[in-house]
């Protein structure tokens, strides 16, 4: 089973460290062959994704959904039975290709959660974000079977848009007649708000929970200098480089 991971970057430089390196360490242990695909235009970002093992898609920064279809373009040169949307603030659980494992083998068409964690590390506030009113997927660990992708010729959000790329891609496998099914799961991933993040973290609704992040983070470093939203010392900047 060959399961493709697409991504987009911009700034936020010690938040998408983070996220990648546990990205990195729960595709190690994961049964599948998985390959991440990172799509942005910056250098740091681009030192990160190779040193990593990512594939690497230089995109301009405008727009979000380019970013996306041009790694979901790269991505089918590879031939993956699935591919999946992940945003570069995401945390995993390392469970998550566990719950994935029925769906997968059963060859469902689109698939994913709709449970995560909103954390806000600059106050220390975190949020479970328990579904939408009309259960629906969440656009971050959504998967999409290739027979999908082949039916929009592995283009599926408008070219020129920055927000509502999930909900722009359900009414397009909608209209197509494709069916998303859920998969009742526990928050398998976290969402990291910070000043620079599209949603804050009020925005998000949801009730205030006192959830162990730790279990996601997986004993990673989190950089003192990124949690209290500060500016890098020049230092730091020279030494990522």
């Amino acid at each position: 089973m060959k399961i493709a991971i697409i991504t987009a970057v911009h700034g936020r430089h010690e938040v998408t460290r983070l996220c990648f390196e546990r990205l990195y360490r729960v595709i190690q242990n994961c049964p599948y062959d998985v390959r991440v695909y990172v799509s942005g235009n910056d250098y740091k970002h681009r030192v990160l994704a190779v040193d990593l093992g990512f594939q690497w898609v230089d995109t301009s920064n405008r727009w979000v959904s380019k970013k996306f279809n041009n790694a979901l373009l790269h991505a089918k040169l590879w031939q993956p039975d699935y591919v999946m949307t992940l945003g570069s603030d995401d945390l995993l659980h390392p469970d998550l290709f566990l719950y994935c494992s029925d769906a997968l083998r059963e060859g469902v068409e689109i698939f994913g959660f709709n449970r995560m964690i909103v954390w806000e590390p600059s106050t220390g506030r975190k949020k479970l974000f328990n579904g939408y009113a009309n259960p629906a997927t969440l656009g971050a660990c959504r998967f999409y079977s290739a027979e999908v992708c082949n039916h929009f010729e592995w283009e599926l959000w408008p070219w020129h848009k920055n927000h509502g790329l999930d909900t722009a891609a359900s009414k397009l496998c909608n209209i197509a007649g494709f069916t998303e099914t859920l998969i009742d799961a526990p928050p398998l991933f976290v969402d990291i708000k910070g000043k620079e993040s599209l949603n804050g973290f009020d925005t998000i609704p949801g009730e205030l929970t006192t959830t162990d992040i730790s279990v996601y983070i997986g004993g990673l470093q989190i950089d003192k200098n990124w949690v209290n939203l500060n500016e890098p010392t020049q230092e730091r900047e020279n030494a990522t480089v």
